[in-house]
């Protein structure tokens, strides 16, 4: 409405990228690429008014980042740093950035600096269990993301995918079960409770048609990533990998860090993977500023000897 009434209000335009870029976080009623489109037209119209505003270079450095253009998301992000080095949005969408780039430990780095500025900061403190919730210690983190959820009412698919994953990682099917009535999405109930149930210990033939159901669920429209992330848990590889390449064959895959899954490092020693992460332009990233923090594992998956080699 601001823009409406004043088309050289940049301020306005910058609102209304960030507006657009968050979006997709909130309601899957948009498909994420208009919301990219509409969040890069509105900061290019507000940094096109006012160079020095740094939400909107953040907001076209996150739409880089979402379309997998991770060498240009690291140079904006870089630069509008430089200009606002306090900016906690900022400090947000750069960690975010790292953690789909699979460096973990710069993403909480950041992510400790962020909170020491707005400690009271819900999209922070969620950011941070939802890094966490992976590592040692996943029922601390549970705890906090319950605690963000139910005293600040910041209820987001995020955090609602943390506490739902933590139930998993700890064998609390049935808080799990229960925790799906409290999803702010639409959900496929049907398809993730018989997830559990294969996960409780479902023989071969049950976990078998849960992972065929997984399938014909993405098939018809079902997200990638939380695809790729169940059949992962069910242990096919080779399905969850035929997803990924499907995905990357598009040039894109949203939310593809569930490929860097501490938990699960089977996918990463398939020959299948290192052309993935080739299509999803991972690897020139890598060449250029090092390599994730999986390659750390020992033994190391195969593309990390590959990128080892690279001078």
């Amino acid at each position: 409405e601001a823009v409406a009434r004043d088309a050289t209000y940049a301020e306005a335009w910058e609102a209304l990228a960030s507006a657009w870029r968050t979006l997709p976080t909130y309601s899957d009623a948009i498909d994420p690429q208009q919301a990219f489109n509409e969040a890069l037209y509105a900061a290019d119209q507000a940094t096109r008014l006012n160079p020095k505003l740094v939400e909107a270079r953040s907001v076209m450095a996150s739409v880089a980042h979402g379309r997998g253009d991770w060498i240009e998301a690291e140079r904006i992000y870089q630069d509008a740093l430089s200009i606002d080095p306090n900016n906690t949005t900022l400090m947000l969408w750069f960690g975010e950035h790292y953690r789909e780039v699979g460096y973990i430990e710069k993403n909480l780095e950041i992510l400790r600096e962020a909170l020491k500025l707005d400690p009271a900061s819900p999209p922070l403190q969620t950011a941070m269990g939802m890094m966490t919730h992976v590592g040692p210690d996943p029922q601390t983190a549970q705890d906090d993301l319950l605690r963000i959820w139910t005293d600040t009412g910041f209820e987001n698919p995020n955090a609602w995918y943390g506490i739902w994953h933590t139930h998993i990682r700890i064998g609390n099917y049935e808080a799990a079960e229960g925790w799906l009535a409290q999803s702010p999405l639409p959900i496929n109930e049907t398809l993730l409770k018989a997830f559990l149930d294969a996960k409780r210990g479902g023989s071969t033939e049950m976990i078998d048609q849960t992972a065929s159901d997984i399938v014909a669920a993405y098939e018809g429209g079902f997200e990638g990533w939380f695809a790729y992330s169940l059949l992962d848990q069910l242990g096919k590889t080779d399905l969850a990998l035929s997803i990924a390449e499907q995905e990357a064959a598009t040039g894109q895959f949203f939310l593809s860090v569930v490929m860097f899954d501490p938990m699960f490092p089977e996918a990463r020693f398939s020959p299948r993977f290192e052309p993935i992460l080739q299509r999803l332009g991972y690897i020139e990233y890598w060449n250029r500023y090092g390599p994730p923090d999986f390659c750390e594992d020992r033994p190391a998956p195969p593309v990390c000897v590959s990128l080892s080699t690279v001078e």
